[in-house]
């Protein structure tokens, strides 16, 4: 079972599962600025979010397509059973018949094929073998299955035949909804004083980096007056020390260019989350 640690100003709390992991986004008591790790990998709070709706969705299409599959079957059985009284009714009310002799019918072939994971062989399975596996979670798209018509292997996932229709539908309905996400995200943006704290953002760090520029262009010609001087020393220093400032104007400036940016994202995707909690 998978365990998860959060991490809040150097405390570090946990194990927790997943589920405990989504109640307590729930309830409000971690957010996106708490450090969520699986062991001793960083996880993204937002992506494990979208990934656990993603598959929630998916589950759910499962059980409703599995449910339409039931009723079906249960009414198929129900015709069939109509079927066979209807056709007794028949027998008993007509006089008996002599049954000819005929030949024995061949015997059904059914086609299998090899199938193997990461060169470990699963055995032969049908066709209906492998549609079934795949919604139980028994087979996964990448096992290789072998092409008896091109001689070769090939994943079942690229044959196409053998997913599901819901399945590929699930899939283009998810597709979606990341399309929709991203266009919600970029509206707003586009509606809220984003785009203005992005401008002065750069703005200020145009300037942080032409005041990068002007401590070189000051340390260079210091360092031709002291050539000029003949103070080789005193040359040597002013240049040195002209772009240590200006490397170190240049660092500073990228540092609170990137945290500004940061910050701007991470109240953009809270802000976001929250719109997604209460239905909007």
């Amino acid at each position: 079972m998978t365990e998860f640690y959060v991490v809040w100003k150097g405390a570090r709390s946990g194990p927790f599962t997943e589920e405990q992991i989504v109640s307590m986004l729930d309830r409000g008591e971690i957010s996106p600025m708490h450090a969520l790790y699986c062991g001793n990998d960083l996880v993204d709070t937002q992506a494990f979010l979208e990934s656990l709706a993603a598959r929630r969705v998916e589950s759910e299409e499962q059980r409703a397509y599995q449910a339409a599959v039931d009723a079906r079957e249960a009414e198929s059985a129900r015709e069939a059973a109509e079927a066979m009284r209807r056709l007794e009714r028949e027998r008993a009310a007509a006089p008996p018949q002599p049954i000819p002799s005929s030949p024995p019918l061949p015997p059904v072939q059914v086609t299998k094929v090899e199938v193997e994971r990461d060169g470990i062989a699963l055995g032969q399975f049908s066709k209906p073998e492998i549609q079934s596996g795949l919604t139980a979670g028994r087979f996964q798209e990448s096992d290789q299955l072998w092409d008896a018509v091109n001689q070769a292997w090939v994943s079942i996932g690229s044959t196409g035949e053998f997913l599901l229709p819901a399945k590929r539908g699930a899939r283009s309905r998810q597709n979606t909804t990341m399309n929709d996400k991203k266009e919600f995200a970029k509206q707003m943006r586009l509606n809220s004083a984003y785009p203005i704290f992005r401008q002065v953002v750069n703005g200020l760090a145009t300037i942080g980096y032409a005041g990068a520029a002007i401590c070189v262009l000051a340390g260079i010609v210091l360092w031709i007056q002291q050539i000029a001087r003949q103070n080789d020393a005193a040359a040597w220093i002013s240049l040195l020390g002209g772009f240590g400032y200006g490397l170190g104007v240049a660092i500073m400036t990228l540092l609170y260019q990137g945290f500004l940016v940061m910050v701007a994202d991470i109240a953009d995707s809270m802000l976001d989350m929250n719109r997604r909690r209460n239905g909007e």
